[in-house]
Parts: C-alpha cells; sequence; structure tokens
C-alpha cells in the first residue's frame, strides 16, 4: 500500500479531461498505487475507465496527452449516449450479478442449516450453557419410574 504523500494531478490534463466529458475525472488511488482516470457512473458512483501505468506496462508515471489519446480510442469523446449507456448497462449487469451472489449465497446457509440442525442446537446449548443436549447418535431412552402407561393392569383400581 502506498503511504508517501498524494500526489496532485496537473491541471491542464484535468481541463482537457473535463473537454472530452465533464464526469471525466482523474486521482490518484493509492490501493493502486498509480493515477485512475474516472467517470461518475449512475448507479455505483465513481467507476474506472482507465488507469495510467508507466511505459514498460508497469510503474508509475504523470497522465498526459496519452491519456487523452487512449480516451478518445474508447470513444469517450463521443456526445452521444452510446458510451454512457455501455458504462451504465455493465453497472446494471454487475449489480445483477452481486444480487445474485447474495440470493445463492443465502440459499448455501439456508440448507446448511437444514442439515446441520443437530450440530447447531448443540452449539447453542454450549454458547449459552444450557446443559448438555442430546446427541442424534447413540441416544439412549431414559427410564421410566413408576407405571407404565400400557401397563393396564396396575391401572386399574377396581379388584
Amino acid at each position: 500500500m502506498y503511504q508517501g504523500i498524494t500526489p496532485s494531478v496537473p491541471p491542464d490534463f484535468i481541463r482537457k479531461l473535463k473537454n472530452i466529458d465533464p464526469g471525466l475525472d482523474c486521482e490518484f488511488s493509492r490501493e493502486h498505487e498509480r493515477f485512475v482516470i474516472t467517470q461518475q457512473g449512475k448507479i455505483s458512483g465513481k467507476v474506472v475507465v482507465g488507469l495510467v501505468k508507466g511505459d514498460d506496462g508497469g510503474g508509475y508515471r504523470y497522465p498526459d496527452d496519452r491519456d487523452i489519446k487512449f480516451l478518445h480510442r474508447a470513444d469517450m469523446h463521443r456526445n452521444g449516449q452510446e458510451v454512457k449507456d455501455r458504462i451504465n448497462n455493465g453497472e446494471e449487469y454487475m449489480m445483477r450479478v452481486r444480487e445474485q451472489d447474495k440470493i445463492s449465497f443465502r440459499e448455501d446457509i439456508k440448507h446448511q442449516t437444514k442439515l446441520d440442525s443437530h450440530q447447531l442446537k448443540k452449539a447453542y446449548a454450549d454458547t449459552f450453557n444450557l446443559g448438555k443436549y442430546n446427541s442424534k447418535y447413540r441416544r439412549v431412552e431414559p427410564k421410566t419410574k413408576g407405571y407404565k402407561v400400557t401397563d393396564r393392569r396396575k391401572l386399574s383400581t377396581s379388584g
């Protein structure tokens, strides 16, 4: 993780970005340890459009006209809604995928708890000091004391 002083973006580069699209911005990302070009998304806030990498494919450099050319090749300069629609469609797709993941995760937990109900009951009893829980395996039936309900001879009082 980058721990140094956060570098600032040259103001003329920001001006050129705003000429392409007012929603574009550039900032230093400590997570990526380099400058990132972002666009304001409809659903998820800022969306990373590009990373500013060094000449060798990695490393660090300040953004310049090469990045502006990259944005022009990516059709970010068009006035129409094509690019924004493409980005919004991608965001909506990712939101649907995240929702499906949440649902499947919840279902997996639900199915696991169905199978492990005895283990969960035992863990609950252990956690809250509720005494020992009867084991699912090798269960010993308690011996009844006194009269049995099925023994009718002992239940009859008339003689």
